[in-house]
């Protein structure tokens, strides 16, 4: 438990305005993106969606890639950098280090060690250092880590969506563990060869082709009942 924190000495005005006019800007774009580029893909998707065409899904979740990564991206601009730089300076917070180059992670580890950092840092100050102290392997604190993360993740998505009974986002993050083990050992046989960075592939491949467009897809069909409805 912390009480004493950095402060800034006042709060900017015009640096408050610019916050606001980019997270009003950015947040425009998430809508046009969502609302023109992803809503008539996962619309066109209910088909295949209903007849279990996967070819069809396939291409489907490939077209999905990109405005998916776009409002990603966009969303993490926002939340990350704008709105938390808007309540610190509000607030006087001098510590403005929310996150790191995330996009240049060569493992999953990493990408999760640098991608939010405020929750990184209280998992490892309240879950992963006791844990240690309890003299648990270095796995079961990273299992018990994740687990915490997962059940975090499913709740602030399961709440909004009713979507309980299909802990997507649990699995999600479970599923991070054996891939954190896998891009490890591949970044440890590529490291410093001319491959080093194909763990930062394997990384953007798994997340904007795979895991992103198949999430939204499948609360999409959760959420409009498409498959209950033929």
């Amino acid at each position: 438990y912390q009480e004493a924190f950095p402060r800034s000495p006042s709060v900017r005005p015009v640096y408050v305005l610019s916050l606001l006019l980019r997270g009003f800007v950015m947040c425009l774009i998430i809508v046009f993106i969502s609302v023109q580029m992803i809503h008539p893909l996962l619309r066109n998707s209910e088909p295949a969606v209903v007849a279990r065409d996967m070819p069809k899904l396939l291409e489907r979740l490939i077209k999905l890639a990109l405005p998916v990564t776009y409002v990603w991206l966009a969303g993490f601009y926002v939340f990350f950098h704008v709105w938390m730089n808007l309540l610190a300076e509000l607030l006087r917070f001098g510590d403005r280090l929310f996150y790191k180059a995330w996009w240049n992670a060569v493992t999953f580890e990493a990408y999760w060690r640098l991608w939010n950092l405020p929750v990184h840092h209280w998992i490892a100050r309240h879950v992963y250092f006791p844990a240690l102290r309890k003299r648990l392997s270095k796995a079961a604190v990273g299992f018990i880590a994740f687990t915490v993360s997962a059940v975090f993740h499913e709740l602030v998505i399961a709440l909004p969506l009713k979507s309980g009974h299909m802990p997507l986002a649990f699995l999600a993050m479970m599923a991070q563990v054996p891939l954190v083990a896998v891009s490890a050992a591949i970044n440890a046989r590529v490291a410093g060869t001319p491959f080093a960075q194909l763990g930062n592939y394997l990384f953007w491949i798994a997340f904007c082709f795979l895991g992103q467009p198949a999430a939204v897809l499948l609360y999409y069909v959760h959420c409009t009942g498409v498959l209950y409805q033929q």
